[in-house]
C-alpha cells in the first residue's frame, strides 16, 4: 500500500522514498536499506547516488557510506556515467568518484533526456549551445537559451525574430524560421507547424506533407492523424 510522500524508480536494485522530509532508499521487497536521513536524493547510477546533507550534495554508495564528501551545491544525474554538479553557481560535469571530468563553467546545463544538451554559459548574456553526453561541446555557444530548444530526432527548433525554425545537430539552421508555432519532429520525421492560426506538417527537409490547413493537428499514430477544422474532429 502507499505508505511514503514520495517515491523514485528502482535503479541499481534501490528506490528512494521520502518520509516525515528525509529521503532514504528502498529495494525491490520494499524493505528500508539505507534510512531516511538526508535532505534530497536521487536514484542509484553505476552503485551511487547523489543525496542532500546540511544544505550541500554527496554521493552514497548502496550500503549508505558517504563515498563522496557533500560539496557541492547541486547534483544530478546527466548521463549512465556522469553526474552535473554546480560549484559557485557553475555547472561541470563529475564521475562516480566526485572528480570534475568538465570543469565547473556553465550557469545551466539543461536536465532533459536529449542526446544533445544546452548549456548556458551566463545569465548575463544568456550565451546558450550543446554539449553530448560525454561532455563534449558540440555546438559551440551563440544562441539565446530562451530562443533554442532540446533537440528532438536530430533537430531543434529555433526562435529568430518571432518566427520558428529548426537547427540541426551541427547548429546550422536546416529549416528558415518562418512559421508562428513549431512542435518537434517525431520518430517518422514529421513536425506540426503553424502559419495564421493553421495547422500542418513538413518533414525535415521543410517540405510541407500536410498542407497547413487545419484548425490543429496531432502526432501521427499507426498512421493516422486527428485533425480539427471548423469545429469538426476527424483523421488524416
Amino acid at each position: 500500500p502507499p505508505i511514503y510522500t514520495e517515491l523514485g524508480y528502482f535503479h541499481d536494485g534501490l528506490a528512494y522514498f521520502k518520509e516525515n522530509n528525509t529521503y532514504g532508499f528502498i529495494n525491490d521487497q520494499g524493505k528500508v536499506i539505507i534510512a531516511p536521513s538526508f535532505e534530497d536524493a536521487s536514484h542509484f547510477m553505476n552503485g551511487v547516488a547523489p543525496v542532500k546533507i546540511n544544505g550541500l550534495y554527496g554521493l552514497i554508495n548502496s550500503s549508505g557510506k558517504m563515498v563522496v564528501h557533500p560539496k557541492f551545491n547541486s547534483c544530478f544525474q546527466f548521463s549512465d556515467k556522469l553526474f552535473a554538479a554546480s560549484l559557485d553557481g557553475k555547472y561541470g560535469l563529475i564521475d562516480t568518484h566526485g572528480d570534475f571530468v568538465i570543469r565547473p563553467q556553465y550557469a545551466v546545463i539543461d536536465m532533459d533526456s536529449s542526446p544533445l544538451v544546452r548549456v548556458m554559459t551566463d545569465y548575463e548574456t544568456h550565451l546558450t549551445g550543446y554539449i553530448n553526453r560525454e561532455g563534449k561541446q558540440v555546438i559551440s555557444p551563440r544562441f539565446n537559451f530562451s530562443d533554442v530548444r532540446s533537440f528532438d530526432n536530430g533537430f531543434a527548433s529555433i526562435q529568430v525574430n518571432g518566427k520558428f525554425g529548426f537547427i540541426d545537430e551541427s547548429g546550422q539552421i536546416a529549416i528558415q524560421p518562418i512559421y508562428n508555432q513549431v512542435r518537434s519532429f517525431d520518430k517518422n520525421g514529421l513536425a506540426m507547424v503553424e502559419l495564421n492560426n493553421q495547422w500542418g506538417f513538413i518533414n525535415t527537409k521543410g517540405e510541407v506533407i500536410v498542407e497547413i490547413k487545419y484548425d490543429y493537428v496531432g502526432y501521427f499514430d499507426d498512421g493516422l492523424s486527428p485533425v480539427t477544422k471548423q469545429g469538426k474532429v476527424g483523421y488524416i
